[in-house]
């Protein structure tokens, strides 16, 4: 996906699904995004379906991998 100029994918939304905290360092957020890619701005919007774990380092969360529905 081309994330920045002027042909970057168009993103038009971000839906927060669940999120669960295991523990102290780390937690899952399950989100659906949707875009339109790049490379067919004028076509229908797609969607990405992700359940992603983060790692709690210090003050920040990192994101760690995730599995796309």
């Amino acid at each position: 996906m081309n994330l920045s100029g002027e042909n970057a994918t168009k993103w038009l939304g971000l839906q927060i699904k669940h999120h669960h905290n295991i523990d102290a360092e780390n937690a899952t957020v399950e989100f659906v995004a949707r875009y339109k890619p790049a490379d067919n701005p004028g076509g229908k919007a797609e969607r990405l379906h992700e359940t992603s774990r983060f790692k709690h380092i210090g003050d920040r969360w990192y994101y760690v991998d995730g599995d796309y529905r």
